[in-house]
């Protein structure tokens, strides 16, 4: 390992002219690649050890340090040539390192490169424009960074998960990365805010609610809100956007209210506020992206006559990473005149042409829901967990659903499915609730499309593997009743099934006091000339006189006087 020529801050060389000239012209590792040039190293006289390079303007990177202890000085020149930055993860991990003094003339601070080390304080140089992507990140012990005048970049995630108290954005600061300050100590509401920003700078601000909004050309965003305390926040009147991600998982948030100037709302802003019960104003939205109030509580939704993009999930309120629950969302309201959605029932409809609408999501829980005829696609958890409608209607042309688009709750009990290719017109699916059967039918219903032949297949392979023998029973008693497109491996099954377990099963019903069962299980032969007298002598046995009784009339009414079967009672 070579040694170099060194200088250290305390010399105060003076600032290169590169530094003191314009932004375009400014070295910066990260405007170049620095995997091009060679990398060299060096041994300071700490026993500290350096790997560095020189770049193509002539200042030097240094690329890696390890520190011989607790604390590091890294130089300012190396060999005549002027330290303006730190590559990535420079000194990454180095948790017992307490102390860094930063080379005088630094311009460039890159990713990671002090993330994981063990500073509580940094003195950023006067010369210093950006933080790179999350270079402090996971400094945990980190609780003040001194301002840097000329200060104009700060990556994302820049200071977060860091104790920082407090920290002021300097006029010069042109971009604020998300997350820049996130899960730190700074505070950015009013009263007593910690975090601040140059009332000269043109293009960031702070609210009284602790939300960062920047100036882009004539447009005003809200970029991210900053105070997790906020419970309840007006929006800045001239704001058009709400960014992505904006107020992602804020714990607190209960109440939100939207300017007039608001138009658009995107990805995943307020997915995930399990507070937020209530956003006002929402008429004069045009878009809202994917996920923007996904596992919110949001109890309702006005569409204004200028929506004309909702995204997947938008106002899917039922799961969160804590919770699954019932969709908080119940009420739906569509200006006439929005010529691109409309509601029926609590559903949320999109016109995509004759014939060809997408059902967006339902929000109530009527005990019955009809899906109109010109709906084809059902939306990604359009259904999903919702409670309280029993009997469920619909068609057999819909091509597509999506991602638990039906996964109902625990209520539903029936869908009827209209069909032309059956001679009813329609197919019924009947099941008590929380049963297998329930499942099994409900999981049918998770396919990509609504195909009654489909359905079947599934549910009757679901249900051939079910444990529990009254739920067996009455389901195979129902499908061979009604034999909508059964297979004849399931129709075998089925019936054999029954005949083999015809006693038990009939103990069952006696035991449960299930009389249709019996009737349902002569109509199908499965009790029969053959088998009534061992299955009425086995429910005598087992001290069932009700259900005796019941197949005796059973029997005298399909086959007349008895007296030549011997009951053994």
């Amino acid at each position: 390992m070579g040694r170099a020529s060194l200088t250290y801050g305390e010399q105060q060389a003076p600032v290169p002219s590169f530094i003191t000239s314009s932004k375009a012209e400014r070295s910066s590792a990260f405007h170049d690649d620095v995997s091009k040039y060679e990398r060299l190293s060096l041994q300071l006289d700490d026993g500290s050890e350096l790997d560095y390079c020189i770049l193509g303007d002539g200042t030097a990177c240094i690329l890696a340090a390890s520190p011989s202890g607790d604390a590091i000085a890294l130089p300012i020149q190396i060999d005549g040539h002027d330290v303006l930055s730190l590559g990535e993860r420079c000194l990454f991990g180095y948790h017992k390192l307490t102390c860094v003094i930063l080379p005088d003339h630094l311009v460039t601070i890159g990713p990671f490169a002090l993330a994981g080390t063990g500073i509580t304080e940094i003195a950023l140089p006067q010369t210093l424009r950006r933080i790179e992507y999350k270079a402090f990140f996971n400094c945990h012990s980190l609780t003040d960074a001194q301002v840097a005048p000329e200060l104009e970049h700060i990556g994302p995630g820049a200071f977060e998960s860091t104790a920082l108290s407090g920290f002021w954005i300097p006029a010069t600061v042109t971009e604020i990365g998300f997350d820049a300050f996130h899960n730190s100590a700074v505070r950015a509401a009013l009263p007593l805010p910690t975090f601040a920003i140059d009332p000269h700078n043109p293009r960031y601000c702070l609210d009284r609610y602790g939300a960062l909004y920047r100036i882009d050309g004539e447009h005003c965003v809200l970029q991210q809100m900053l105070e997790k305390t906020t419970e309840a926040i007006a929006i800045m009147d001239g704001c058009e956007l709400v960014e992505r991600k904006a107020f992602f998982r804020h714990g607190r948030l209960r109440q939100v209210v939207l300017p007039s100037s608001l138009t658009t709302i995107e990805e995943k802003a307020f997915q995930y506020c399990e507070r937020l019960t209530d956003v006002s104003n929402t008429e004069g939205l045009a878009s809202v992206g994917n996920h923007a109030f996904q596992g919110s509580s949001l109890r309702k939704f006005a569409v204004g006559s200028h929506l004309e993009s909702l995204g997947e999930c938008a106002l899917y309120t039922g799961e969160s990473p804590t919770r699954i629950v019932p969709p908080s969302l119940k009420e739906i309201v569509v200006a006439q005149d929005n010529p691109r959605y409309y509601a029926v029932s609590g559903m949320l409809i999109e016109r995509r042409g004759a014939r060809d609408d997408r059902l967006l999501i339902y929000a109530g829980d009527a005990p019955e829901i009809i899906v109109p005829d010109a709906v084809t696609e059902i939306c990604p958890y359009a259904f999903s967990n919702v409670e309280g409608p029993v009997r469920l209607v619909l068609h057999d042309h819909i091509h597509t659903v999506g991602l638990l688009g039906f996964a109902f709750g625990r209520t539903l009990r029936e869908i009827v499915l209209a069909s032309n290719e059956c001679e009813e017109g329609f197919v019924e699916f009947r099941f008590p609730a929380g049963t297998q059967a329930q499942g099994a039918v409900r999981a049918s219903f998770y396919s990509c499309t609504v195909n009654p032949k489909e359905i079947m297949y599934a549910a009757d392979s679901n249900m051939l593997s079910c444990t529990r023998s009254f739920e067996w029973a009455t389901y195979a008693i129902w499908r061979l009743q009604k034999p909508y497109y059964i297979s004849d491996h399931a129709q075998d099954v089925m019936k054999n099934g029954l005949k083999a377990k015809a006693c038990k099963t009939c103990l069952e019903f006696a035991q449960r006091r299930y009389m249709q069962g019996f009737s349902d299980l002569m109509d199908l032969e499965i009790i029969n000339l053959e088998n009534i007298g061992e299955i009425i002598g086995e429910l005598g046995e087992q001290g069932e006189p009700e259900a005796v009784g019941y197949l005796m009339r059973l029997k005298r009414n399909k086959y007349g006087d008895t007296r030549d079967v011997n009951f053994d009672l």
